[in-house]
């Protein structure tokens, strides 16, 4: 069956499994693994080029956000193999340090936080000015020289290397002073995330962390925001406006952008017809992409999914805060798929688990598993394991079944596991897979 496109004019109509098709081809979710050949640090580095950033978490009750996101588009990843592309010698990506993500080296200045443009929020001591703030100037300069000197004296240094230091307001709450320190100086380029040790950073000289090639001049800010704001559509690859307006916030937290200009961006960029507009049937909100991917989208529209190279059914588990995952409005939208990450929802309150990766099958999210890597015992505890009552019946599929025990399989090696339990499943047919 085709994917149905129709032209009004510039407005194209299209169902909601093209819009799928397309979203999972531009994320790099519906083809084979990567990485076959035998290099992953090379694939590494071609899945977050092409991605355009990667999104960081700490929680590790299984492998991190970064690392899960990474296993489900490259064969045989491992966790060191960022960490090889992010803080090795031949570095091609920077950790940004709110929010948490990776970019590209090569996008480096458009992507820095130039000290000048940081919003009030991020100022130390926030919005307090100094008579009422708990840390006065020459404090403050006190503690940002004593920070930088032992920098360049002993080299790295995470905020646990200064001991003994006084809490301040700031972060969630309080955190010490040399940590506020430590963030304002990220903020102004003076220094960057050398390496980390499990979840804690070390900080260095950007002189001696940034390789020598990479660009840092200056962009002028109307520049920045305009590259900014195609970015985030490039990266949802197919967005409606409040989605991209709320992705488009988080990449550029580093400088004020009022409501109104990010509309009046969002009105240039489609006036000028670098965003194109696309119904998609039984979606209320027109969905926009980046005019440069209208032929792939036309190319798919027209291609029945049985023809389609890249259609076959793989089964992938996809991290939480997978670039697919962002906006859950659009996940709703044209994946029919109800989620909420619950980890920060009390226990008694969550409806599927604290930690739940929904399952990816061919193009629809078809059910979703809360696991648990216990890694003493080396073993991969799956609490529950349901699939969506649409697709239930692929519980007796062949098939499916054989493909979701290799996605187990890989799963329990990236999480150092030799053993595998279910605790409860729906339809209760699943539990044979641990067997």
């Amino acid at each position: 069956m085709l994917g149905h496109l129709f032209c009004y004019n510039r407005r194209m109509e299209i169902d909601k499994q093209t819009a799928r098709r397309f979203i999972l081809h531009k994320l790099l979710l519906d083809q084979p693994l990567l990485g076959e050949a035998g290099d992953p640090l090379a694939a590494v580095c071609a899945v977050i080029n092409h991605l355009g950033v990667l999104q960081i978490d700490t929680i590790s009750v299984v492998a991190r956000n970064q690392d899960l996101a990474l296993h489900s588009r490259i064969s045989d990843y491992q966790a060191q193999h960022l960490d090889q592309v992010l803080y090795g010698p031949d570095r091609r990506f920077v950790e940004t340090l709110y929010p948490l993500y990776v970019w590209p080296l090569a996008d480096y200045r458009y992507i820095r936080q130039p000290q000048s443009e940081q919003p009030a929020w991020w100022q130390w001591g926030g919005e307090r000015s100094d008579e009422d703030s708990s840390v006065t100037r020459s404090e403050r300069e006190a503690v940002l020289e004593l920070v930088l000197s032992e920098i360049v004296r002993r080299g790295p240094l995470s905020s646990r290397d200064f001991e003994g230091r006084p809490m301040i307001p700031g972060g969630f709450n309080q955190v010490k002073d040399v940590s506020q320190a430590i963030s304002h100086l990220w903020r102004g380029d003076r220094i960057f995330t050398a390496y980390r040790r499990s979840n804690v950073r070390y900080f260095d000289l950007a002189e001696r962390v940034l390789p020598s090639w990479v660009d840092s001049t200056p962009v002028a800010s109307a520049e920045a925001k305009r590259w900014m704001a195609v970015t985030s559509l490039r990266i949802l690859a197919l967005a409606s406006s409040a989605q991209w307006q709320s992705r488009f916030k988080f990449f550029y937290a580093q400088t004020d952008l009022s409501t109104a200009e990010r509309k009046q961006l969002w009105a240039d960029l489609t006036a000028d017809g670098t965003f194109a507009p696309v119904q998609i049937v039984g979606v209320k909100s027109p969905y926009y992409l980046l005019a440069e991917d209208v032929p792939l989208l036309e190319q798919l529209a027209s291609t029945p999914l049985a023809d389609d190279p890249q259609a076959a059914l793989n089964l992938q588990f996809i991290a939480p805060l997978d670039n697919l995952m962002w906006e859950r409005g659009r996940i709703a939208d044209l994946f029919e798929f109800d989620y909420i990450w619950e980890v920060y929802v009390p226990a008694v309150k969550r409806r599927w688990g604290y930690y739940v990766l929904p399952i990816l099958y061919g193009n629809q999210l078809v059910g979703r598993l809360d696991p648990k890597a216990e890694r003493k015992a080396k073993r991969l505890l799956i609490h529950s394991l349901h699939l969506e009552p649409a697709h239930a019946h692929l519980a007796s599929d062949p098939a499916f079944r054989s493909a979701l025990a290799a996605a187990l399989h890989r799963f329990m090696h990236l999480n150092g596991a030799t053993q595998l339990a279910i605790s409860h499943a729906e339809p209760p047919t699943l539990l044979t897979l641990a067997l």
